[in-house]
């Protein structure tokens, strides 16, 4: 499973305060993923260009094998980073 492949997956990192009056009892919290669906939308997160080319091979791999059915014209890329605009 892609989610399995730890290689792929982006960490998002955040604090958790316990108490406000007590910032050395924050706790950190990270998330791992790499994909996050709901009915039949599905989100790709890559923290790279080629972790989302390969995340995008796995995923069509598994649609050609479970004879899934999807529609490539409705990808979207989204970037944070304005060198990758075109």
């Amino acid at each position: 499973m892609i989610n399995q492949d730890t290689s792929l997956h982006y960490s998002i990192t955040t604090t958790k305060i316990q108490n406000i009056l007590q910032p050395d009892k924050d706790l950190p919290i990270t998330y791992n993923t790499s994909v996050q669906s709901y009915l039949d939308d599905t989100t790709w997160i890559a923290d790279s260009l080629e972790k989302m080319r390969i995340l995008t091979e796995k995923s069509r791999a598994f649609y050609d094998l479970a004879n899934i059915q999807i529609n490539v014209d409705k990808y979207k890329l989204l970037t944070n980073d304005s060198s990758k605009c075109g």
